[in-house]
């Protein structure tokens, strides 16, 4: 009779728990993209530029069924403000750049 640790079953057994886990959690969907990640493809993002101001303005469209959470991205990285876009509605921001270090570039979700 082969003798088995006590600390080799009870990392089966959390290895074996832990796909169990993984695979009963597979089927469950998110409707919510994960924060951070990429807009959907409903959601538009206008950001002109102008050399004339620094007072620039972005807009953000949602075509989409429901409501939008996004963050711009600036040239210096994300802002913190995260703007809730309803459903088949434009959002205006006006913002201040800084000599164009501040530029609004893209989104992404929050």
């Amino acid at each position: 009779m082969k003798k088995t640790s006590a600390k080799k079953t009870l990392v089966t057994a959390a290895v074996l728990g832990g796909v169990a886990l993984t695979v009963a959690g597979a089927g469950t969907a998110s409707a919510a993209p994960a924060a951070g990640g990429a807009v959907p493809s409903c959601v538009s993002f206008d950001a002109p530029w102008s050399p004339f101001t620094s007072w620039r303005k972005f807009t953000i469209t949602n075509g989409c069924a429901e409501t939008v959470q996004v963050k711009v991205v600036y040239t210096n990285g994300p802002g913190s403000t995260c703007y809730p876009v309803p459903a088949h509605q434009s959002r205006t921001e006006t913002y201040y750049s800084l000599g164009g270090v501040t530029d609004a570039k893209s989104l992404i979700t929050c």
